[in-house]
């Protein structure tokens, strides 16, 4: 498959390149997104198997099926399909996805070879893809200063530790235990999908989550103490919640752009409708429960940018003394 060029409906996906465009302009698309893409693309018509495209994705790594549900819905956003119109990737029950739209070969590429010249002798130059680049989208203002942040889905007094659990017969569902105590894990959350990636609100009243048991990811938000009281707080699509280091307010992804809602005066979720804070293009986390982005304690943002599809990394850089250089660098 590497060089092709595959056309279907008003996209083209570019696998040499790793870029996948709508009417000549590149959408942005994680890179496991589009390695799932890129995989249902070549064997379209054909069903594929979860397991079989969580190996091919993530060869070398265990991951829950959640992941795979999290980049599937983010792959269907990027494509523009909704909950009720699959016109490009069909989900077959407990088997795994089929790519149903008509794909047409466009072109192999010519792939120049170390030392190749063209036509006057000069090296030929590849194309590389655009950069992944940290960019802190805020107005003029004093440095931004992060601070400590506290561990992930970890209560505020640290004694209940919240995680996802992935059974294969129930799906993800979200786990609470006690390290102090050694009491055994219990269940806190399980629906009728999968529910993953949650995080503790500082004050310790709630936790936020995300689930797909609407038929595409949603955040919500109930009590902490035996989850009671949840309330929806994604409208139309939501994932990754991050709390504002106050607990004031709620932020969440939705593809490319950032939500928040405020807590109402008495700290109860439903303050305010969501309001989106921040457009992208931004890089979402890599992996379920992480998000990839977070909130200062003066509420302004850190996220990263990404300009078009993501290459593949080629080359590794390393920083040496790299807290001496984040100090400098927000000095």
């Amino acid at each position: 498959m590497p060089g092709q060029i595959f056309a279907f409906g008003r996209f083209q996906l570019d696998a040499g390149s790793r870029r996948l465009c709508r009417d000549g302009k590149a959408v942005a698309v994680t890179v496991k997104a589009f390695d799932i893409l890129a995989a249902l693309v070549e064997d379209a018509g054909r069903v594929v198997d979860k397991d079989e495209l969580m190996r091919r994705v993530w060869p070398d790594a265990i991951v829950e099926e959640a992941n795979l549900s999290q980049q599937i819905f983010l792959l269907r956003k990027a494509l523009g399909e909704d909950p009720k119109d699959h016109r490009f990737i069909a989900t077959v029950p407990r088997r795994g996805y089929r790519f149903i739209a008509g794909v047409t070969q466009v072109r192999v590429p010519e792939v120049a070879q170390p030392g190749a010249t063209d036509g006057r002798g000069h090296p030929s130059v590849g194309i590389a893809g655009p950069p992944l680049r940290l960019s802190l989208p805020l107005s003029p203002g004093p440095p931004l200063a992060l601070g400590p942040s506290r561990p992930f889905a970890l209560s505020p007094d640290g004694e209940q530790l919240l995680f996802t659990e992935y059974n294969p017969n129930s799906g993800a569902g979200v786990w609470v235990c006690s390290p102090s105590s050694g009491t055994a894990p219990r269940p806190l959350i399980r629906s009728r999908g999968n529910a993953f990636a949650p995080a503790c609100s500082p004050d310790g009243r709630w936790f936020a989550y995300a689930s797909d048991e609407s038929g595409q990811l949603e955040v919500y938000v109930a009590a902490f103490a035996e989850a009671a009281g949840r309330v929806q707080i994604s409208v139309d699509g939501g994932s990754e919640p991050v709390w504002s280091r106050d607990g004031r307010r709620l932020y969440f992804r939705n593809q490319s752009r950032l939500f928040a809602t405020k807590m109402d005066d008495a700290g109860r979720p439903g303050g305010s409708p969501p309001n989106c804070v921040a457009e992208g293009p931004f890089q979402a986390g890599t992996m379920t429960g992480l998000p990839n982005y977070d909130v200062a304690g003066d509420g302004r943002l850190l996220l990263i940018s990404q300009s078009a599809a993501i290459a593949q990394p080629d080359c590794l850089s390393v920083t040496v003394r790299w807290f001496a250089d984040i100090r400098d660098r927000l000095a």
